[in-house]
């Protein structure tokens, strides 16, 4: 029981976390976005949003990497 709910609260703080950095917004509004585009613009945004997610990720890396 104690376990489960520390997995929750894990969770918890990484969708706290997400909401804090002004991502959770951006993703519900690429989510409207999406649903009024065409199939194929659809398709070019979503690739889009992963490549910037991979860089972003990359930058963060670098950061935490210099910060030790």
């Amino acid at each position: 029981m104690k376990n489960n709910l520390e997995k929750q609260f894990i969770v918890m703080n990484k969708f706290e976390r997400f909401t804090m950095m002004g991502r959770y917004s951006q993703f519900t509004l690429k989510i409207k976005r999406l649903h009024l585009e065409s199939d194929n613009k659809q398709k070019l945004t979503e690739h889009k949003h992963v490549v910037g997610e991979n860089i972003e990720s990359v930058e963060e890396r670098k950061m935490a990497a210099t910060q030790h």
